[in-house]
């Protein structure tokens, strides 16, 4: 008796770009394959995405072949948001939300409208920069009264005059 092997069972590579690597994982092994992952920077897709994926989505390949997932990861630099004009609580609030840090400074301002706000940054909005490093921010607030006040005069009256309080 001759037995002529038809080679390794063959499945459908199920196509998991876009979903979460998890999901994916899960998917890919219940079909039968291995899975190897490596990340990548994306500016477009949420940490823990599927990018792309070898062999695509679809095809067919021996149970056990490697499927190679390329996954999104944070990247490591981003956009500044603009805080100029924001009062300096939901600035702060942006910045830490974008993966910053902030440094706030104050300036003295004339115009009340001003005091609180954001007069100006640096890095300015929407420039990239490392996530974790500092914002300064500069923060209106109210100049210093132009009155001035003399002390009162504390030299004692002469003998015999009465001073007014």
């Amino acid at each position: 008796t001759l037995v002529i092997s038809s080679g390794k069972a063959r499945a459908a590579v199920p196509d998991v770009v876009s979903q979460s690597v998890d999901d994916a994982r899960s998917a890919l092994q219940d079909a039968g394959f291995t899975v190897k992952t490596t990340e990548q920077p994306s500016q477009t897709k949420d940490p823990g995405t599927v990018l792309r994926q070898d062999p695509v989505g679809g095809t067919r390949a021996a149970v056990g072949t490697v499927v190679n997932l390329v996954v999104a990861k944070q990247p490591e630099d981003a956009a500044v948001p603009d805080v100029t004009g924001k009062d300096q609580t939901a600035a702060g609030a942006a910045l830490l939300d974008a993966g910053f840090k902030v440094d706030s400074r104050t300036q003295q301002v004339t115009d009340p409208a001003q005091v609180g706000k954001v007069l100006r940054q640096e890095p300015s909005g929407r420039r990239r920069a490392k996530r974790g490093s500092s914002v300064t921010i500069y923060v209106g607030t109210a100049a210093p009264s132009d009155t001035t006040t003399t002390p009162a005069d504390t030299t004692p009256a002469p003998p015999g005059v009465t001073t007014a309080p």
